[in-house]
């Protein structure tokens, strides 16, 4: 086990997803093994009374714009402590901030759709492309490049993506029309 120190299954439980890591609900694929030994470590020697109240103050810190203006003040201290920061942002930018935060993708498509046109995306592909056609072209004339090297310079060059301006298909989130709260605009 990469982090021995933890129930992870009832971890899984508690944050109900059950069964994960068995044949009936599906393995996690762990990408990062060090990360999760050094979870392990972090939790023999910091303990978890220390991770838990440092959970509870993130959750607080978190929801705090969001609680009543009890929570700001404290807020603001503490911003002004550790930040220097004495002013608490406009409600409209906060309103903006959140809006944003949980809606990025049909707040960035009302954007686009308004204020960037077609066909400036699509001439800034087409230069795009021109720049990496003429990049390809070099690329076949350059004297220090072995031929294998050559090879895989051209095959990693036209795997090259091109996105200007949004994605080339919009995420199924972006459609979200969010009509049981008066939909966006």
């Amino acid at each position: 086990t990469l982090c021995p120190g933890v129930d992870w299954q009832g971890w899984f439980a508690g944050i109900n997803l059950k069964g994960v890591g068995t044949p009936k609900v599906g393995y996690l694929v762990v990408k990062n093994a060090k990360f999760i030994s050094q979870v392990g470590k972090i939790i023999r020697t910091i303990g978890v009374d220390k991770i838990r109240s440092y959970l509870r103050f993130q959750v607080v810190y978190s929801y705090a714009p969001f609680l009543d203006l009890r929570f700001e003040d404290v807020l603001l201290k503490w911003n002004k402590n550790l930040y220097g920061i004495t002013v608490l942002p406009p409600r409209q930018k906060k309103c903006f901030f959140s809006t944003t935060g949980a809606m990025d993708m049909p707040v960035s498509k009302l954007f686009v759709d308004a204020y960037f046109p077609e066909a400036s995306r699509d001439a800034a592909l087409e230069m795009l492309y021109e720049i990496r056609g003429v990049f390809n072209e070099s690329l076949q004339h350059k004297v220090w490049m072995d031929p294998t090297t050559r090879v895989k310079a051209v095959e990693k060059l036209g795997e090259m993506f091109m996105e200007v301006g949004h994605p080339s298909v919009w995420p199924p989130a972006t459609f979200q029309t969010f009509q049981k709260y008066g939909g966006i605009h």
